[in-house]
């Protein structure tokens, strides 16, 4: 016995001194040697046949550690008073040993999980239509669930595999994609407000007009397109009404930047519409006669926009 071992009782000794593994990938059958010392043989006896009982208890329940489990206890030779050539000049060492028979099941390594990436991304210029794509993801039956209530059973086959859908009601919401393998991935959408924008020209007026705007709220700018500085709308009720002059023709697109709603989980983003400006312009207008028939008249135009127009003959 180690001369340091007198200094640590009581003490329980464990070691494997034989048996085999069945089948090294599902089960391994040891044999091992509990040895119990204390101070007294009594001490010693208690210590034994509270080793007996834990080992037991522990193949029981199957105690679970890092690499496997315990299971099958089988008592080979109980726990007896031992003395020999161990304790001899260690006349204050009182020894008993025992012999079991305990299975270990490894652990199965678990596989590692699939990475695949979900993405979300807005679908045009409406925000209740998203579209999804799934790269990565097992191929086979998966499930989709938008988060809205709304779940899809859909069958990943081409990769990357985009699916759409349409909410009925604005808000975050968290997509969840599961694939045949049983690996998940989970994004939450950024819902933006669906703002709606129009222009309208002043009667008679070909450069001024009215922009109206609905699913703002305050803190909106409009970048009118035309180099002028951009105006810092009254917001009432989500919605904008805004006069503005143009200085000089042609297209124009009109930009409307909504700040984030954060406190609803909205995100920022702009809105546009396009406009084509004409400024006022005066006509000439020459009336020419044939001479074999005054009642034919030719009209000659200069300084007209280009495209389809009217001509009132005044008859």
């Amino acid at each position: 016995m180690p001369q340091q071992w007198a200094a640590l009782l009581p003490l329980v000794v464990a070691r494997r001194v034989g048996g085999k593994a069945r089948d090294p990938r599902f089960i391994d059958s040891g044999m091992f040697t509990v040895q119990t010392l204390a101070g007294s043989r009594a001490a010693a006896s208690l210590l034994a046949r509270q080793a007996r009982g834990a080992l037991l208890a522990a193949c029981r329940d199957q105690y679970r550690g890092a690499d496997g489990h315990l299971a099958h206890f089988t008592e080979v030779t109980g726990p007896f008073m031992t003395g020999d050539g161990l304790t001899t000049g260690n006349p204050e060492v009182f020894r008993f040993t025992a012999t079991y028979q305990v299975n270990a099941r490894p652990l199965l390594a678990a596989p590692e999980p699939r990475p695949f990436a979900l993405a979300l991304a807005v679908n045009g210029s409406n925000s209740r239509h998203y579209r999804a794509q799934v790269a990565g993801a097992a191929a086979g039956p998966a499930r989709l669930d938008w988060g809205d209530g709304q779940v899809a059973d859909i069958d990943i086959g081409s990769d990357p595999y985009v699916v759409e859908h349409e909410y009925k009601k604005l808000g975050p919401h968290t997509v969840t994609v599961t694939d045949a393998d049983g690996n998940t991935r989970t994004v939450q959408t950024k819902p933006i407000l669906p703002v709606e924008i129009s222009w309208a020209m002043d009667p008679g007026s070909n450069f001024e007009g009215v922009l109206s705007a609905s699913g703002v709220k305050p803190g909106v700018t409009v970048d009118w397109g035309d180099g002028s500085k951009p105006a810092t709308p009254t917001v009432s009720g989500g919605k904008l009404t805004e006069r503005h002059a143009f200085t000089s023709e042609g297209k124009r697109t009109i930009t409307v930047t909504v700040p984030s709603w954060k406190a609803n989980g909205f995100e920022g983003h702009t809105a546009t519409a396009s406009v084509t400006v004409r400024l006022p312009r005066e006509l000439d207008v020459q009336i020419g006669y044939f001479e074999d028939d005054p009642r034919k008249v030719s009209a000659t135009i200069r300084n007209a926009v280009v495209g389809k127009g009217l001509i009132n003959w005044g008859d």
